[in-house]
């Protein structure tokens, strides 16, 4: 009787759409830890005083973020620091 009620039709297209907003969101989150991740690493890196990973790190950061100005000057302080 319950399944008199169920348009297979009309299941099918919400269920697709959650399935995909879902996976979406999933990639979202996941570029947003590998970025964050990188960001972290860059940090131990400088406070462990291996400046030359930092800085390796920092610059390919400011490169896709360009307008982060805190990516460039980290960048040139684990540069100074090489020094």
């Amino acid at each position: 009787m319950q399944e008199a009620c169920r348009d297979p039709a009309v299941s099918k297209p919400n269920k697709d759409m959650r399935i995909a907003f879902l996976s979406l969101l999933f990639c979202v989150f996941f570029f947003l830890n590998l970025h964050a991740q990188d960001s972290r690493l860059a940090q131990q890196y400088f406070s462990n005083g291996e400046y030359e990973k930092a800085a390796s790190i920092y610059k390919k950061l400011h490169e896709k973020h360009a307008n982060n100005d805190y990516y460039f000057s980290r960048y040139l302080g684990s540069l100074i620091e090489m020094e």
